[in-house]
């Protein structure tokens, strides 16, 4: 890098911008509505009113050309925060109102609370990036009547949500622990492509308004290394939001000439709002150079910068399925205007970083004109995209760097390993097959729109095609040989269909594999007696019975028997003789 070349990128950045930019890249403009449930079961699910500091993290993270407002929800529907233009004044009223919210509410009126904070949005409008949060832990629940409260859900899903999508709106929703229907918030995330997220407990829930912070706004940042950040000369305002534990030192802020300050310097150029878990420092007009910070490391913290330079991503989907591929690309603008100068672009270090819980890749966008990208030194850097392959969530930071300054733009999304739940039923007769059954994933996909090309390597290494038929509703099912040896069985998709908001797809599946046992029982193996040889061991010589010895245990028992008899006559003739003289003398008695 020549020193000419970093001059040059210095006066690009101070001169008049009709001559180095080009056409309008005016962003839309964001509009938030949230909303809050505040039905009594949060009690339970919330006992320390989490709610409160994480929508009032939000709101002041919301950038100042937005459009904001919160409601809050349960048998009525209350406007917390009203709906305005997001600025300094309106920040201070959100911090100040939403410590109103509670869990006094009886029912959970859903339905009635969008029809409330959706007002206004009858028809898309492509100057406006419209977002709907939702954060309940319940069911619809207006009314005892169950049927009552059914038919209230059946209009949110049948009337409400294809008007909103027809408008253009992306709704984010949060389950919190409890009995929140699951279903119903992850329909409607997924048929307006956005992000949903069930968590256990109300600490995440400032994690998780973070998240939905990266989808709802266009806001950049600047890396935070190792506590140290850089702040440039296009830069006039950023935001510090630095997480903590309740046992960490208070927070010091060091500026590029040493100066240190902390929470007690309160100025028209330095606001700091010390919360119990975390402290958020903006700093209006700042000195250039690099600052440093005192305070926990933590991945959460970020620096978020309003700058004259800004990046422009093309459109990220908020769920993907795994091994889905679009192109991507970045501009870089320059009040709101796309840079095109050759000379400044060709300075410029485009970068796309996506991390999942197995993987890190880093991609690089070219302004080549090679595929993907169209055309060389139009200000446009491209990539393509391959969704990674791991189920669960990929955070992806966008990169871009040149001598003098650096930007980010960070936002995570759902990955969904397949577009159908693939399940097996084994047979035991040869006669039969083995079952294949493949279900359409909802509320991810259409279900009518999927066309599955289905292959599987059998256990003897051939590769065959598998006929699929409709089983029940949208369910497939493929019937496959049963080998008698058994063995292993691995099956290949290749998928294309609709999401729920009508993106088309084309996916190959990760190999689906099964095993199966062996069926019919191995031959007995036939064991040969042994030779008798010479050697061979004699068999054991019977015993000998001694007859003398039990001839004469005989004997001794007859005399015994013997002997017992001769004694019971000579009782018995004793006995008669005694008794016929007894009865002689009475007769002689009885004739006298």
């Amino acid at each position: 890098m020549t020193v000419w070349r970093i001059i040059y990128i210095l006066a690009f950045l101070i001169a008049p911008t009709s001559a180095i930019l080009g056409a309008d890249a005016n962003q839309p403009k964001s509009d938030i509505r949230v909303l809050v449930d505040i039905s009594g079961s949060m009690k339970q699910n919330d006992p320390q009113n989490l709610r409160v500091p994480a929508i009032q993290l939000f709101s002041q993270l919301l950038p100042e050309n937005s459009r904001a407002g919160v409601w809050a929800f349960g048998e009525y529907v209350n406007m917390t925060v009203p709906l305005d233009d997001v600025s300094k004044a309106w920040k201070q009223m959100a911090m100040r109102t939403t410590r109103e919210i509670d869990s006094t509410g009886l029912y959970t009126n859903l339905g009635s609370a969008i029809e409330r904070a959706t007002f206004g949005w009858t028809k898309a409008d492509p100057n406006s990036k419209r977002s709907l949060i939702i954060l309940t832990d319940g069911m619809v629940d207006v009314s005892p009547n169950q049927e009552v409260n059914d038919r209230a859900r059946r209009k949110i899903l049948r009337e409400t949500l294809p008007e909103l999508r027809a408008a253009g709106v992306v709704i984010h929703t949060i389950a919190l622990a409890g009995d929140a229907d699951e279903s119903l918030m992850a329909q409607l995330s997924a048929q307006t492509d956005g992000w949903y997220q069930k968590i256990a407990v109300a600490d995440q829930l400032q994690e998780a308004f973070l998240k939905i912070f990266g989808q709802a706004t266009d806001q950049d940042s600047i890396p935070l290394d190792n506590n140290s950040f850089l702040v440039d000369d296009q830069i006039t305002e950023f935001t510090l939001v630095l997480f903590k534990t309740g046992a960490a030192k208070p927070v010091q802020l060091e500026k590029p000439d040493g100066e240190r300050f902390d929470a007690s310097k309160d100025t028209a150029e330095v606001s700091w709002y010390e919360g119990t878990d975390y402290d958020l420092i903006t700093v209006t007009k700042p000195m250039v150079g690099n600052w440093r910070v005192e305070a926990e490391i933590d991945p959460k913290n970020r620096v978020l910068v309003v700058s004259n330079i800004k990046v422009n991503p093309s459109l990220i989907p908020n769920n993907l399925l795994a091994t889905e591929t679009f192109d991507f690309s970045i501009q870089m603008t320059q009040q709101d205007q796309a840079i095109t100068d050759s000379r400044f672009l060709e300075l410029l270090k485009v970068q796309m970083d996506i991390l999942t819980a197995d993987t890190d890749d880093t991609l690089s966008l070219q302004d080549t004109g090679a595929a993907p990208d169209n055309e060389a030194g139009d200000g446009t850097f491209t990539t393509q995209i391959v969704a990674p392959q791991t189920d669960g969530v990929a955070e992806l930071t966008m990169m871009v760097s040149s001598p003098t300054f650096q930007r980010l733009r960070q936002k995570a999304v759902n990955i969904f390993d397949s577009p159908v739940i693939i399940e097996h039923m084994l047979s035991d007769d040869t006669e039969s097959y083995h079952e294949i059954y493949l279900t359409p994933r909802e509320p991810v996909v259409e279900p009518d729109s999927l066309e599955i090309k289905a292959k599987i390597t059998l256990p003897d290494g051939d590769e065959v095609p598998v006929t699929l038929s409709v089983d029940a509703g949208f369910r497939q099912v493929g019937r496959v040989s049963v080998f008698e040896s058994g063995g292993q069985y691995q099956l290949q998709l290749s998928v294309t269909g609709k999401t729920q908001n009508g993106r088309q797809f084309t996916v190959n599946t990760q190999p689906y594999i099964f095993e199966t046992p062996t069926l019919v029982e191995p031959e007995p193996e036939v064991v040969k007696e042994p030779e008798v040889t010479e050697n061979a061991v004699k068999p054991e010589t019977e015993i000998e019975i001694d007859w003398v010895y039990w001839f004469t245990i005989g004997a001794i028992i007859n005399v015994t028997f013997l002997l017992l008899g001769f004694a019971v006559t000579w009782l018995n003739k004793k006995r008669a003789v005694a008794y016929t003289k007894k009865l002689t003398a009475e007769l002689e008695l009885s004739s006298e």
